[in-house]
C-alpha cells in the first residue's frame, strides 16, 4: 500500500511535458545547419538538440520543427550550430506565435 500511494505521488510530481507546436525553419545562410537548441543565451542554458540526429538543413532548404513551448516564456533565444564556422543565437524568437524563422548570414 505506501508503495502504491510512493508511486503515485512521484506520476503527480513529475512535471508535464511542454505542449509543442510546428515552426518553419529556413536556412539563408550560407552553411548547413547542424543543430538548433532552445534556451537562454545569458544563463548559458540550452535544451537538447531539435533537428535531431541526422537532422541537418542544407543551405537553401527549410524543415518544419516541432519545437516545445512553454506559455508562461513564450520568447526564448535559439542557438545554431554550423558544419564550417561558429554558432550564432537568434534571440528573443515568441515561439508562441511565431510560424517562421530564417537562419541568415
Amino acid at each position: 500500500m505506501l508503495a502504491a500511494v510512493l508511486l503515485a505521488q512521484s506520476i503527480l510530481a513529475s512535471p508535464a511535458p511542454l505542449p509543442t507546436r510546428m515552426l518553419l525553419v529556413l536556412n539563408t545562410s550560407g552553411d548547413p545547419v547542424l543543430t538548433l537548441r532552445i534556451g537562454d543565451a545569458q544563463a548559458q542554458r540550452w535544451g537538447h538538440d531539435v533537428l535531431g540526429f541526422d537532422g541537418a538543413i542544407d543551405v537553401g532548404r527549410g524543415r518544419e520543427l516541432r519545437v516545445p513551448v512553454d506559455r508562461a516564456q513564450c520568447v526564448r533565444d535559439l542557438q545554431v550550430s554550423f558544419l564550417d564556422r561558429a554558432p550564432i543565437v537568434i534571440p528573443h524568437v515568441n515561439l508562441c506565435t511565431a510560424a517562421r524563422v530564417d537562419i541568415g548570414a
